[in-house]
């Protein structure tokens, strides 16, 4: 079976930097055993049809909008066609200046072409002789048009997307080495993140006979959307801090924070470890150039990372709890900023307090940093 790699190649907010720079995702595509029970069911998500191609007998393909730039597509099996993934899509802004990047790095691409839903295009083949498809929307294209619709999903950014290969190691290498994506490691499952600035994720593992695909996006609170899934009439399955979803033909959606609030809550949780044995130096790491902190052991407000990091300093080698929670987090971006609010519980032995936390954290070229703290405790009950 050959199965189509599709890298569709869109004018997005997330402008490409470097020559073999991509947008991210744009959009997965499967084979159905029944496009309209597919597409009812992701009704059910919010992901409605923006347009479709069809012939005498119905349906062929269903377009299904997640947002601006990304899509689900459904497509009418024949007899001898297996249900399944199809294709990724990835996009990027200038279709040629990709083509020629790629052929700097030895990879044969045609000359673009326009595609019937109005786009541009053009195909390479990778290890496993699998069709690689980029695209480039053009105004005027029905993806285009799809503009504007104002959404009503659970959520509203595919993140990644796992595609079965036979020989791991080979894609792997392929993926880094000449698509240039940034391997984030793994063994059965293998990440690769799409270069540019969409932190979004390719995943592959190895094909096998009960394989199912899956896909990840992304929400801004998990408990608020497992809720909501139940109230459509979903079976939901929570697995710590994801939840997830089968589609009429056994594909996985996964529902998980988006892929820079995970990495925000593990550096808040790692400095917060720091603490248990009364070393600052995670969280001083993460202190920004201009920070600035409120807290109750402050009588003010902190203007500088320098006095920040005095304060610190002086609590070194003091465990300020022996155990801690996070609960209820919430990480809220926008653009290079992320805020991070969840309550803090802090065990002393038999003692226990609650605190509300506010981090605000801004990215930079060394990574993130937190640029604004405020915690405030949480007064007891009287009893």
């Amino acid at each position: 079976m050959r199965r189509t790699i599709v890298l569709l190649i869109a004018a997005s907010s997330l402008a490409a930097e470097g020559p073999l720079d991509l947008d991210g995702i744009a959009h997965v595509a499967f084979r159905v055993s029944d496009v309209a029970a597919s597409r009812e069911f992701y009704g059910k998500l919010g992901f409605e049809q923006v347009f479709e191609f069809s012939d005498a007998n119905g349906t062929t393909t269903s377009y299904l909008k997640v947002n601006d730039r990304q899509f689900i597509e459904l497509y009418r099996r024949t007899a001898a066609e297996p249900i399944g993934l199809m294709h990724l899509c990835f996009d990027v802004q200038d279709i040629e200046r990709l083509r020629e990047a790629y052929a700097g790095h030895g990879l044969e691409a045609k000359a673009p072409a326009k595609a019937r839903a109005g786009n541009l295009l053009f195909n390479l083949r990778d290890p496993e002789d699998q069709v690689l498809e980029y695209t480039q929307y053009l105004p005027g294209s029905l993806h285009w048009k799809a503009r504007g619709t104002p959404p009503k999903h659970v959520s509203g950014h595919l993140v990644a997307a796992t595609v079965a290969v036979k020989d791991p190691a080979a894609e792997r290498a392929f993926y880094a080495a000449r698509l240039g994506f940034e391997d984030l490691g793994g063994a059965d499952t293998i990440r690769l993140r799409v270069p540019g600035r969409s932190r979004e994720e390719v995943q592959l593992e190895a094909a096998a006979p009960e394989w199912k695909p899956r896909v990840v996006v992304a929400v801004p609170d998990l408990g608020r959307t497992v809720a909501a899934l139940k109230e459509r009439g979903l079976a939901v399955e929570t697995r710590g801090s994801k939840a997830q979803i089968a589609d009429p033909d056994g594909v996985t959606i996964v529902f998980t924070l988006e892929p820079a609030a995970l990495e925000i809550l593990e550096l808040e949780r790692h400095a917060l470890e720091g603490w248990l044995g009364g070393d600052p130096d995670p969280s001083l790491a993460l202190l920004d150039a201009d920070a600035t902190y409120f807290h109750a052991m402050t009588t003010h407000r902190l203007d500088s990372a320098a006095a920040v990091r005095a304060l610190f300093e002086g609590y070194r080698g003091t465990a300020l709890f022996d155990a801690f929670e996070i609960q209820n987090p919430r990480v809220q971006m926008a653009g290079d900023a992320g805020v991070l609010t969840y309550v803090l519980v802090r065990h002393n032995g038999a003692a226990v307090s609650r605190w509300n936390a506010t981090q605000v954290y801004r990215h930079n070229p060394d990574g993130w940093r937190v640029l604004h703290t405020h915690f405030s405790q949480i007064p007891q009950p009287a009893k």
